[in-house]
């Protein structure tokens, strides 16, 4: 791992939260030469990777919750802070807590909740700076969770993609709500003209005349589609396009010929 550089604030809060995780880390490392010594050879990989993992996902849940816990009070936007819905002042009622789903596990987290007298809208500010989604994931899992979902029926996802690929549990709804509402995120930007990613510059091969030069493939493919409650529904056409460069027979010819005499393709 490349070594950080912090600022002596960050380097203070990095000391505090180790002292406080540091017994958490022995205890799990404990428990994991204890799994490993039971093992014989034939069992150490297998099921005993995926044991391995929820071990680590434990530990990395104890990490995220100290931390949040530690910055709590950043959440805090004064003793009133605007209403999202009609502007006017809400105030700061309380503390409150909120099970968070992460790729490392269920994480509690409490942050300053605000209350509207004029609407009786209830806002907790801190919940849109962590990204947290109004089914309690975190940006992490909801990513997941999209990618599942859209490789296969959200039922199978739930079931078998997400459980045994990140050791997620998710019920079907939380999939199919979670990766509908990206959809439509996505397709809203797309509609305002907003880039899926900011502009890249990319080396290009040059072809036998000496000029940079990348071509276009399209190809359409049939996608099965699952209706409401599982319902059969007919399949839909997906359109596919690549634009790649060759790589040029000629090492001279590659967009870096000092790496080496096999430039790498490049695609997109």
């Amino acid at each position: 791992m490349t070594e950080l550089h912090l600022t002596p604030e960050q380097e203070a809060e990095a000391q505090v939260l180790f002292q406080r995780l540091k017994g958490a880390f022995e205890r799990e490392a404990l428990q994991l030469a204890r799994l490993m010594a039971s093992k014989e050879d034939r069992q150490v990989s297998g099921r005993t990777e995926f044991a391995v993992r929820d071990h680590v996902h434990r530990l990395g849940a104890q990490v995220l919750e100290s931390v949040l816990q530690e910055r709590k009070k950043k959440g805090y936007q004064g003793t009133s802070t605007a209403c999202p819905v009609c502007a006017e002042p809400a105030r700061c009622v309380a503390y409150r807590g909120k099970t968070i789903v992460s790729l490392l596990g269920a994480v509690r987290v409490e942050r300053p909740y605000y209350h509207c007298a004029s609407c009786g809208q209830g806002v907790c500010p801190w919940d849109t700076v962590l990204g947290v989604t109004a089914t309690a994931l975190s940006p992490g899992v909801e990513e997941v969770a999209c990618i599942a979902g859209v490789q296969s029926s959200f039922a199978e996802a739930s079931a078998k993609v997400l459980p045994k690929l990140a050791g997620l549990q998710l019920a079907e709804s939380t999939v199919e709500r979670t990766t509908e509402a990206a959809g439509v995120r996505l397709a809203v930007a797309q509609t305002a003209g907003q880039r899926e990613e900011s502009g890249q510059a990319w080396a290009w091969h040059k072809d036998a005349e000496g000029k940079t030069v990348a071509y276009v493939a399209v190809d359409a493919t049939g996608v099965p589609q699952q209706g409401r409650e599982g319902a059969k529904a007919e399949s839909r056409m997906a359109n596919v396009a690549v634009l790649y460069n060759p790589v040029p027979a000629d090492p001279a010819r590659g967009a870096t010929p000092a790496v080496g005499p096999e430039p790498t393709w490049q695609a997109r």
